[in-house]
């Protein structure tokens, strides 16, 4: 064998050593980047329910106080109130009778534009007795 004949062949190793790392970190990094995304839909999600929630308890609040009072304002980007319960969407709430028991059924509807132009819908129907 003679002097400086492996020069090449560990160049070739290196080669394919920093393009194996190469992919590898490519790979990793689609993963992160769709994972992120996929948690970032959880949490504007999250921000639609809370905001149908939200109309579900204001809803709650003022047939509890037999008052009208404004609606909830939104800050972080959602809104709500699409609200029926049981006089139609904006309607009055009609109670229903069963039994000897009077209740009101709260439908509420929560909305958000997401990071990726999606618009993402929670809804929340509740029964007050």
């Amino acid at each position: 064998m003679k002097k400086g004949s492996s020069n090449g062949q560990i160049m070739i190793i290196v080669v394919m050593v920093m393009t194996s790392v190469f992919v590898t970190a490519s790979l990793l990094s689609s993963i992160l980047v769709r994972d992120m995304k996929s948690l970032r839909i959880v949490f504007d999600a999250n921000r639609a329910f809370y905001a149908a929630d939200s109309g579900v308890e204001w809803r709650m609040y003022e047939i509890m106080r037999n008052a009208t009072t404004t609606g909830p304002v939104m800050i972080n980007g959602s809104s709500c109130c699409q609200i029926d319960c049981g006089g139609g969407i904006g309607g009055p709430c009609t109670p229903t009778e069963q039994g000897n028991s009077i209740f009101f059924t709260i439908k509420s509807l929560g909305e958000t534009t997401s990071t990726y132009d999606m618009i993402i819908k929670r809804g929340i129907e509740t029964n007050l007795y």
